[in-house]
């Protein structure tokens, strides 16, 4: 791994963005903090960010979320840089967007970026958020926070939903598995044709199917066939 490590007092900086005019306008600003910091380099070109990270080693990569287009018309996106950003030295990466996107702007945070700034952001604001992401601490909005944890809220519950179907998929018998891969590999049958298949009365289907469902919260053979397709049910003639 590239040494990226801050060395001295100034913080330097790479400036990446396809838009040369606000390169050199981003350039002018940071550049006026002579003191604080310096433009170590600057590139439009999405194929000399590694290459130049290599070589200039800066504390702060501010890069651009939108890269413009490819060779073969595909958008680039800054998102795509950050994995290997974050192998090849330990820079610090502000996302540069002017998109409102608050998902695509978390996407780019939870790929490894310190922070986003919008691009119409006031300059004092840029600098502040350049001298926070070199110092290691996050710079996002509170929307961007909020998305995050309301995602992450909802795969907390996704995850509890499924070790709820692993407890309640535990809980059956073997012939109530076999219940379930006949009804699966069945589902256009009459009750009396899969009794027929598992050799037991209608009766007893109907109560064997009451209790999975009572188990497994489902409330007809459509459910069933569902659940069991997600869960890989379908194949288990035990």
């Amino acid at each position: 791994m590239t040494n990226c490590t801050i060395t001295n007092q100034l913080i330097s900086v790479l400036l990446v963005d396809d838009h040369k005019i606000l390169l050199d306008g981003l350039a002018s600003l940071i550049n006026s903090e002579i003191e604080k910091m310096q433009v170590v380099g600057r590139t439009s070109n999405p194929n000399e960010i590694l290459s130049l990270v290599r070589e200039l080693t800066p504390d702060v990569v501010v890069l651009d979320l939108d890269l413009g287009q490819g060779q073969d018309g595909s958008k680039i996106s800054g998102i795509d840089f950050l994995p290997q950003l974050e192998r090849e030295c330990n820079a610090k990466v502000l996302i540069l967007t002017g998109e409102q996107d608050v998902a695509r702007q978390a996407a780019a945070v939870n790929a490894g970026a310190k922070g986003v700034i919008l691009k119409n952001a006031p300059g004092e604001v840029i600098i502040q958020a350049i001298k926070k992401t070199a110092a290691g601490q996050r710079w996002h909005s509170d929307e961007i926070l909020d998305y995050m944890m309301t995602h992450r809220k909802e795969g907390e519950t996704s995850k509890k939903s499924m070790d709820l179907d692993s407890s309640n998929i535990a809980s059956l018998t073997p012939m109530q598995l076999r219940v379930i891969a006949m009804v699966t590999a069945n589902i256009t049958s009459t009750n009396k044709q899969i009794a027929k298949l598992l050799r037991i009365s209608e009766h007893t289907l109907k109560n064997h199917l009451t209790e999975i469902n009572s188990k497994l919260y489902t409330r007809n053979k459509m459910d069933l066939f569902i659940f069991a397709k997600k869960h890989n049910l379908d194949n288990i003639m035990s």
